[in-house]
């Protein structure tokens, strides 16, 4: 039986339209979206802004140089845990989805329980074997959710990932190590 170690890996994600990143890195720049109701009238104050640059999205990019995601893929019981590795602001946290669905990037210690599932185009499961290929395409599942795809919100001009409702987004997973440990435990079995 392989260990969890031996079915850990890192990938990049990739897609045959657009790439999949951060809304920041796709954008360039942080991605404030207005709160609705929070102002602007004569006697309400200033309006106010979420920061939606941790989500992710699939758009074309301000950077048509940009580097494919790359992801830590952590293998558990329950599924997988997926971890940035892609240099920058996410670096070393957690995909999750927020209470809507959106797939963003959380501190480890506060980030939704998120584990995915990864299948094949024709919804079966995706096994340790599979892994051998070091390009295949997948939909990715969030197990108390549904197939990753691609969605908008009324208030953003961004296209989000999410993972309630909507058509499933096909990705390709480009392997880049199997057998993968964690950053901080290198020499694990």
């Amino acid at each position: 039986m392989p260990t969890h170690r031996q079915q850990s890996f890192i990938a990049q994600l990739e897609t045959a339209s657009h790439p999949i990143n951060f809304l920041g890195e796709l954008v360039g720049s942080p991605v404030k979206v207005a709160l609705v109701r929070s102002g602007g009238g004569a006697f309400s104050g200033a309006i106010q802004y979420r920061d939606d640059s941790h989500f992710l999205g699939h758009q074309t990019p301000a950077n048509q140089a940009m580097v494919p995601l790359t992801l830590y893929f952590r293998h558990t019981p329950e599924g997988y845990k997926l971890y940035v590795r892609s240099p920058g602001p996410q670096h070393g946290k957690r995909l999750g989805a927020n209470e809507t669905g959106l797939l963003g990037a959380f501190p480890v210690e506060s980030c939704p329980p998120s584990t995915f599932s990864l299948l094949n185009p024709n919804g079966r499961p995706i096994s340790h074997e599979h892994l051998n290929n070091l390009r295949l395409p997948i939909h990715l599942k969030l197990n108390n959710g549904s197939l990753t795809h691609r969605r908008t919100i009324h208030d953003s001009k961004q296209i989000y990932l999410g993972t309630k409702g909507g058509a499933p987004l096909e990705i390709t997973l480009n392997i880049l190590e199997l057998n993968a440990p964690y950053l901080s435990e290198p020499n694990e079995i």
